[in-house]
């Protein structure tokens, strides 16, 4: 009983920025011989359902990656209501078996996977993406957006995605237009290494250089090697560089002129 309150409170505070509805979510129909590679590239948020983490935003744009794994690096880039740029690095896998469309992503490797459901596209011009989850099995939230290749789409389009959606008892009413008039913010794209498992290895790279140049500042300390590091304008990439000057006993002072 108490969770279930916890959820009646959470889906009142959050009503104002998400769709909720009552019962389960709808059946529907997805994308069939979904086309991986031809989806990847860059995309504009022309219309969609209201998000919190969307609020206010302008210029929505999303750009998907090929990852060496399968998996899908996304990065979702905007423009903030007082003008400064927003930002987020996710992750999408496709998980049906059949071939649909049925793509699950996340914005943090502790988070959960969301559903990311393309009901149609044609790959060149538009794609319609749909997400659902049930609450309890008396309520649903959903999101919906209509991306385009460019920062238009035609209304014949629009209106024949919106038909598609009322079939399936989908309230298109939901739908609020992006504005894309001001776009000459450029937002740059992360190229991210992976693992195995999918996990973006950024923060293993970090980790690894940081005790790197540690190890070497230890071992200039005690005398074993005389070096300088120099940072690359590579990210995340350093070079050392040998001295060939004559090794001297080591001090705090010297230590500090060379960092």
């Amino acid at each position: 009983m108490l969770g279930f309150f916890i959820i009646l409170i959470s889906s009142f505070s959050l009503s104002k920025q998400q769709v909720f509805s009552s019962g389960k979510c709808p059946t529907v129909t997805l994308q069939k011989d979904f086309n991986l590679k031809e989806y990847l590239g860059d995309w504009y948020e022309i219309v969609k359902f209201p998000a919190s983490f969307e609020s206010g935003s302008k210029c929505a744009k999303a750009h998907y990656q090929l990852l060496p794994n399968g998996h899908i690096n996304i990065t979702n880039s905007g423009i903030k209501p007082d003008g400064t740029p927003t930002i987020a690095y996710g992750e999408a896998k496709i998980v049906a078996t059949d071939g649909t469309a049925k793509l699950e992503l996340r914005f943090s490797n502790l988070a959960p996977w969301g559903n990311y459901w393309v009901l149609d596209t044609d790959y060149k011009n538009y794609t319609l993406i749909y997400s659902c989850t049930n609450i309890a099995g008396l309520s649903h939230f959903e999101f919906a957006w209509i991306l385009s290749r460019k920062r238009t789409l035609d209304e014949v389009t629009k209106d024949r995605l919106y038909n598609e959606m009322e079939k399936f008892k989908i309230d298109t009413k939901h739908f609020i237009t992006m504005d894309q008039t001001d776009f000459l913010l450029q937002i740059p794209i992360r190229h991210a290494d992976t693992s195995a498992d999918g996990t973006t290895r950024n923060i293993k790279v970090c980790a690894g250089i940081l005790t790197g140049l540690l190890t070497v500042f230890g071992m200039y300390m005690f005398g074993k090697l005389p070096v300088s590091v120099k940072l690359s304008s590579t990210p995340f990439s350093f070079t050392l560089l040998q001295k060939k000057s004559k090794r001297t006993k080591p001090n705090m002072k010297n230590c500090m002129k060379m960092l």
